[in-house]
């Protein structure tokens, strides 16, 4: 699962595994180590909820996305690409949240492992 973070903006894509994972187990958890101790990891999460907007948590080993059953059901059994919402933090500022299938790159990238990615929609028309 990759993570972007920019601003008040947080994007996950996942591949085809991960999506497979979402749908049997209800959650996917990728850790970032900065070091040899626990408290040296950032986690991120997505996990699916009955709660009714896709919405966002932090703490103290990291963020967690946790994504309405039906809106995840959807995404997963379909060719819809990912879902957002804007979760409001307060009366003038949001978090954006976006979460994709990842898509194989038009051009091949070095270092970068796309044999789990899903099969770009314009491969063979485009360039990156």
């Amino acid at each position: 699962m990759k993570l972007r973070i920019k601003g008040n903006s947080i994007r996950l894509r996942l591949n085809q595994n991960e999506i497979q994972e979402f749908q049997e187990k209800g959650m996917v958890k990728e850790v970032v180590k900065f070091g040899n101790s626990s408290e040296s990891e950032m986690q991120y999460i997505i996990q699916k909820t009955d709660k009714s907007e896709v919405y966002a948590t932090f703490d103290s080993n990291g963020m967690m996305i946790r994504v309405p059953y039906l809106i995840a059901e959807k995404w997963i059994s379909t060719n819809q690409i990912g879902f957002e919402n804007r979760m409001m933090i307060n009366d003038k500022e949001d978090l954006f949240i976006l979460v994709e299938k990842d898509f194989k790159c038009l051009q091949p990238r070095e270092h970068e492992d796309e044999s789990d990615m899903f099969p770009h929609p314009a491969e063979g028309t485009l360039k990156c």
